[in-house]
């Protein structure tokens, strides 16, 4: 009998603020100056990560169709490289994260599992009684910043929305022929515990906040709408949306 994932947590509050943002590249300047003030870079001063995100789904799309209630959920895995700059050979992580995230608004929870890419399947195998295969897989360039008191704030560029990739290979280079298309140009993310600080309240005035967005979501519709076709394992849960 399998045992129940410590990621199956369908109760778990949303307790973290999560508020979003598409800047232009004046905006997301002028405003990472005041952020770059009161936090600290999470990799060191210039640093950069990559990251890399496949999302699974089952043959009927339920964590894809629950973006139309009042809770949007979503079952990913993580994997990032590190560079010292954006110019940087990057470093990659040798472990992942599978994370159950789940999202109302500008409210949200996440669990995630630290593993092996040995050792996804397995857990994966625990968190529903369907199957889960992946459906789609983003890419980027991130920049963040963190506080002691939970806040993290982060940059995303080079966004990129892609047919799921394996897990485990190659980070970067990515083949042009992996790619559907670009996603935004920059995603500025603003996550905390409690309630933001006046500083950061008053440096987000001016932007509008994107409710609902999701890099899950946009890529989903980005698979769907695409004229890529293949019969690979990868893409069966997508036959129930076309």
């Amino acid at each position: 009998m399998q045992s129940p994932s410590s990621l199956h947590r369908d109760d778990r509050q949303l307790e973290q603020r999560e508020r979003k943002f598409l800047p232009d590249a004046s905006a997301a300047r002028s405003f990472w100056r005041i952020a770059a003030t009161h936090l600290r870079p999470e990799h060191g001063p210039g640093a950069v990560s990559y990251a890399r995100t496949t999302y699974f789904d089952t043959p009927d799309l339920a964590y894809y169709r629950s973006c139309g209630g009042p809770v949007l959920r979503r079952v990913r895995v993580r994997e990032y490289a590190i560079a010292p700059d954006p110019e940087g050979p990057p470093r990659r992580l040798e472990h992942c994260y599978l994370e159950l995230k789940q999202s109302n608004a500008s409210m949200r929870s996440k669990v995630r599992l630290r593993l092996q890419h040995a050792e996804v399947a397995r857990e994966l195998a625990t968190i529903t009684d369907a199957s889960l295969a992946p459906c789609v897989t983003t890419w980027y360039r991130r920049r963040a910043l963190v506080g002691d008191d939970g806040l993290r704030i982060t940059l995303d560029d080079l966004v990129l929305l892609c047919r799921p990739l394996p897990l485990g290979s190659p980070l970067l280079p990515l083949a042009p022929d992996h790619v559907i298309t670009h996603g935004p140009a920059l995603v500025l993310e603003c996550k905390s515990a409690g309630a933001p600080p006046p500083w950061l309240v008053d440096a987000l005035a001016p932007m509008r906040e994107e409710l609902g967005f999701s890099k899950f979501v946009l890529g989903m519709h980005a698979v769907m709408t695409s004229s890529f076709t293949s019969t690979s394992r990868t893409t069966e849960p997508l036959a129930a949306a076309r």
